[in-house]
């Protein structure tokens, strides 16, 4: 018997081996935590969303226990349908999702109201964009961004305005338990607070 045959038809046997491991660990281990995304989705660089915290008002008053954050979304991307916040005390969070059309380059400002977490324990606030897939499901992205509170943010509070937060048009939160009202659209319809 040849040896050299022997060993090539080993060395063989043991790379289909692996081949099918790596597979089976792959299939097992890793498409799990892709979710509903294909692997082109993944690997061609859509469902990539840039997002800052532009800016955070704390409203500690007596009534409101609550924060206002700025949002500004980056130039590329898929179609952002929501995003998630998460405000964290370091032990406990409270998380909120809120429907948003923020384009590329775009600034939005978003309005909340702790229920579980005193506000002066705030430590920490998180951002997750959520896309609208091609099926029509909605998948969670990473967490990409982050914003530790410092403590200096805290205010009586300073309302926002049509200005301050970006929206051009509709009633929205101004942060601090009211209304602020922009301008209608001369053109168009009023979404999500910009005409279109």
């Amino acid at each position: 018997m040849n040896k050299r045959g022997l060993s090539s038809a080993i060395e063989a046997l043991i790379i289909i081996i692996l081949v099918i491991m790596v597979v089976g660990t792959f299939q097992n281990f890793i498409m799990p935590f892709l979710g509903e995304r294909s692997i082109g989705e993944i690997f061609l660089g859509k469902g990539v969303v840039s997002l800052d915290i532009e800016k955070v008002i704390i409203n500690n008053n007596s009534f409101v226990g609550g924060f206002t954050i700025v949002v500004k979304r980056n130039k590329g991307g898929e179609s952002l349908s929501k995003i998630k916040f998460i405000a964290s005390d370091g032990m406990n969070s409270e998380v909120f999702e809120r429907t948003t059309n923020i384009k590329e380059l775009e600034n939005q400002a978003f309005s909340f109201t702790l229920t579980e977490i005193e506000i002066k324990d705030l430590t920490e606030i998180s951002i997750a964009p959520i896309f609208k897939l091609e099926s029509g499901e909605e998948s969670l992205g990473n967490p990409v961004a982050f914003y530790k509170v410092k403590g200096n943010e805290m205010t009586d509070c300073v309302p926002f305005t049509c200005e301050t937060s970006g929206y051009e048009c509709g009633g929205w939160d101004d942060g601090c338990g009211g209304t602020f009202y922009c301008e209608s659209c001369s053109f168009g319809i009023c979404s999500f607070g910009f005409c279109e």
